[in-house]
């Protein structure tokens, strides 16, 4: 459970050497379990679940965590060997080592602590496919709770995206202006939300992907703005 593995305590006292304590495991495990089932009484769980469905795709496995799930493939005994699987080896490691030194004063250091560490092999045979960003546009309706408002999501993502400067700047630069824009519209002159709010995000690892989101509170009487 690929997933799951950032919630499971590792200490790695020397590099290559984890440790993994059954307690620990065993709280963290439980207390993922218990924000699942508290997850589920929210009025926004399916609404929130639907959108995730929409964008990653029916087929993303790795994002399907359920209780049943973590019960039936989280295990103790499974950690450090899925551990040692990828991080058993340092290869194709890239370290930045940052701060106020001259370069050859470190250097014996290096040597001893990051060149010391096991080579070799590794599990990279996962392959990501990534959510496929399709040309057809798509609703979802979720009617909960009784307050007059609604919670408007619009999103557009692509497969097909450049992540390198200056594109990268160019993406910050229309999330900033838009928004100025839409605040200043939608809440400023035609009071027709309580907030608005805009992010757009690019990556290409493990796949290419760019997501930009609109999020805005709705007024009741404005919901056909």
């Amino acid at each position: 459970m690929e997933r799951c593995q950032n919630h499971v305590p590792i200490d790695v006292p020397e590099m290559g050497i984890p440790k993994c304590r059954s307690l620990t495991f065993e709280q963290a495990k439980r207390q993922t379990i218990e924000r699942l089932d508290n997850n589920k009484q929210s009025p926004t769980y399916d609404y929130n679940k639907a959108i995730a469905e929409l964008l990653k795709g029916d087929d993303d496995y790795a994002s399907d965590i359920s209780v049943e799930r973590i019960n039936k493939e989280l295990h103790f005994k499974d950690i450090i060997p899925v551990f040692k699987s990828r991080f058993g080896s340092a290869k194709d490691f890239q370290f930045v080592i940052v701060g106020g030194f001259n370069p050859d004063s470190i250097k014996p250091l290096i040597e001893q602590y990051i060149g010391g560490l096991p080579s070799g092999d590794y599990n990279n045979k996962f392959e990501y496919k990534g959510p496929a960003g399709g040309d057809t546009a798509k609703d979802i309706l979720v009617f909960a709770g009784k307050a007059p408002k609604s919670t408007v999501n619009l999103f557009y993502q692509s497969n097909k995206v450049n992540y390198d400067y200056p594109e990268i700047l160019v993406q910050t630069l229309l999330q900033e202006v838009l928004k100025v824009k839409l605040r200043l519209n939608l809440r400023e002159e035609n009071s027709g939300v309580y907030g608005v709010g805009v992010s757009i995000s690019s990556t290409s690892i493990p796949s290419p992907l760019i997501r930009s989101r609109i999020l805005s509170v709705v007024h009741q009487k404005q919901q056909s703005f």
